[in-house]
């Protein structure tokens, strides 16, 4: 397992040591950096008291530190953006889950038309699939955007949702992923109340904004729009909250937008249920949209290596977050796992991703922490206009740099020109050594990415304020 480095730059921790939480105004001015750094012009979040936060710190100091003391292991916790939350702050954020399962169908609920739901059985054929597959990294991350963050909104199931329709349609199209407008999602979909779903067990959900839904709702939102579709984020940036607009459904962001996935009336999604044999057919084809118990320690600080999900509900009933399952795999030792990507920034899990242990026969039929009670998966969709998105996302401020200029003469001119053609030819080396090395860093991260400030960062901050750990006597 890969050896990870903590918040407070501490690599590893042995029984003699004690973990000292970082101070609320280190962590704040780290993320105030970073957030001035990328000129994020978002709403306020109201907190808890410094007291409260300072206290959160510390309880998952000493959370993560037990756990990583424990010899055997197989993933280890770390400090993210999530550290300074208190329990209702973080769970106030899990709001991925149905309005109710009805036993039997009730009166005055909408029914939509679905097109696939499946159930587990014994006898089913998955026939001969690949070892491994992970759609975050193929064709060197052309079907995927990049890691996104949801910021304090209960928004996972629009981030989720959007992010499949950015890999099902650059699969579908053999072209690079364009981040989707979220905003659009959440704001235009809220007339969706008490919808019913395909899923065997008929569960009905709505659509709440940030305060949360079920991710096939936006895939109904599209259905009845078709032949509508989803604009990018350029033109539509997420801004951690529903429009303001009193009639959403009939705004500009509703209405009038440069659609670049389109959904047609040949476009449909398919619902998996408790089925792990339907789920690997499925993440042949791209990433599929899944809804997970995250409410245990485990996952909220997770930070690498294979999670064993002992500390989340595999009941089949109880979800509460979005997120996307991007393909499997196994370690060199034999390890089987899910790659699971979040919507928390990339200083949560494994730059954002998590490896959450995989068996051959799941002990219960709805996967580890429920991950395929609420599978889905959009197919037929198709990326139409593109121009407009690259380039309102190319249009965003630099730094003005002011420079002097003195005529050359002479000597002087010769060297000052040798300097420039010297200076041009390594800044394009750098450029091309960059866009091999990060294929798919194509487009501007505007969805939150960059609001806190990610590993390497906290830890060169920490590092300079001489945090250390104190010994136990």
């Amino acid at each position: 397992m890969m050896k990870l480095t903590t918040l407070a730059g501490v690599a590893a921790v042995c029984q003699g040591l004690a973990l000292v939480a970082p101070s609320v105004d280190d962590f704040d001015a780290a993320i105030l950096r970073q957030t001035k750094m990328h000129r994020m012009d978002l709403p306020a979040v109201p907190r808890q008291s410094k007291e409260a936060r300072q206290a959160a710190l510390d309880l998952s100091s000493r959370i993560i530190h037990d756990h990583n003391r424990n010899p055997n292991r197989t993933y280890d916790m770390r400090y993210n953006a999530m550290s300074d939350f208190s329990d209702d702050e973080y769970h106030a954020l899990l709001n991925t889950r149905p309005d109710f399962v009805p036993h039997e169908l009730s009166a005055g609920h909408h029914r939509w038309s679905h097109e696939t739901s499946v159930q587990q059985s014994a006898a089913a054929a998955t026939g001969s699939y690949p070892a491994a597959i992970d759609w975050s990294t193929k064709d060197g991350g052309k079907y995927a955007t990049p890691v996104k963050n949801q910021g304090i909104c209960g928004s996972c199931w629009a981030f989720t949702a959007a992010s499949v329709i950015e890999s099902m349609t650059a699969i579908a199209s053999n072209t690079q992923a364009i981040p989707l407008s979220v905003e659009q999602i959440l704001s235009c979909s809220t007339s969706l109340q008490h919808v019913q779903s395909g899923y065997a067990n008929k569960m009905i959900s709505s659509a709440k904004g940030c305060n949360g839904g079920m991710t096939f709702l936006a895939f109904e939102y599209l259905k009845q729009k078709a032949p509508h579709g989803l604009t990018c984020n350029a033109l539509s940036p997420y801004r951690m909250q529903i429009t303001t607009d009193a009639d959403a459904a009939t705004s500009a962001l509703c209405t009038d937008v440069d659609v670049v996935s389109q959904w047609s009336s040949s476009t449909s999604y398919l619902n998996i249920q408790n089925s792990q044999d339907e789920v690997i057919k499925a993440l042949q084809n791209g990433p599929l949209s899944i809804s997970i118990d995250a409410s245990g320690a485990g996952f909220r600080h997770y930070g690498g290596g294979i999670y064993d999900a002992r500390d989340c509900k595999s009941d089949g009933v109880t979800v509460d977050h979005a997120v996307m399952l991007m393909g499997y795999g196994e370690t060199d030792d034999g390890q089987l796992y899910w790659i699971v990507r979040n919507s928390w920034g990339t200083m949560w899990g494994e730059n954002g991703q998590m490896r959450m242990k995989r068996t051959l026969s799941p002990a219960s039929p709805s996967g580890p922490c429920n991950a395929f009670l609420y599978a889905t998966q959009p197919s037929g969709l198709t990326q139409v206009g593109t121009s407009q998105c690259i380039a309102a996302a190319a249009a965003v401020p630099q730094d003005a740099v002011s420079m002097s200029f003195v005529p050359p003469s002479g000597l002087f001119f010769g060297v000052a020109s040798a300097l420039v053609v010297l200076g041009v030819g390594s800044l394009a080396a750098g450029e091309w050594r960059l866009k091999r090395a990060f294929p798919r860093q194509t487009y501007v991260e505007s969805f939150l990415n960059h609001q806190l400030p990610n590993r390497a960062q906290l830890v060169a901050h920490m590092a300079k304020k001489k945090i250390k750990a104190d010994a136990l006597v």
